[in-house]
């Protein structure tokens, strides 16, 4: 079962990346899209728009990456922060949905709940 809490624990931490990531794009990628209309209200609106988006997309993604992160050291708390993550992922279609389902195998398994302690 120690191999299935690993591949769980990196996919966490890479798809948290992953949108971290996103956010940053999207930060960056609709403030750019404000500053081409050249209005200075669809500046501030796509900008402030972008802005929000992105930190909504980290702030979702962080929980997944250190409950990631805190899995690999065993700590029993990690175990927690990605059972609630994996289930809020199940609505990710289709590759959160697999990511969410087979974690919450993982975590809700006997043997991952003993390694935990």
């Amino acid at each position: 079962m120690q191999t299935h809490i690993k591949i769980v624990a990196l996919m966490n931490i890479l798809f948290g990346a992953l949108m971290v990531l996103a956010g940053i794009a999207v930060a960056f990628g609709v403030g750019l899209l404000g500053l081409t209309t050249g209005d200075l209200g669809g500046i501030l609106i796509l900008g402030t728009i972008g802005v929000v988006g992105g930190l909504l997309l980290t702030a979702l993604a962080l929980p997944q990456v250190i409950g990631g992160l805190g899995l690999l050291a065993n700590r029993s708390w990690a175990r927690y922060v990605l059972i609630v993550t994996s289930a809020i992922s199940l609505f990710k279609f289709p590759v959160g949905t697999v990511l969410g389902a087979y974690a919450l195998w993982v975590l809700f398994h006997d043997d991952t709940k003993a390694a935990m302690r």
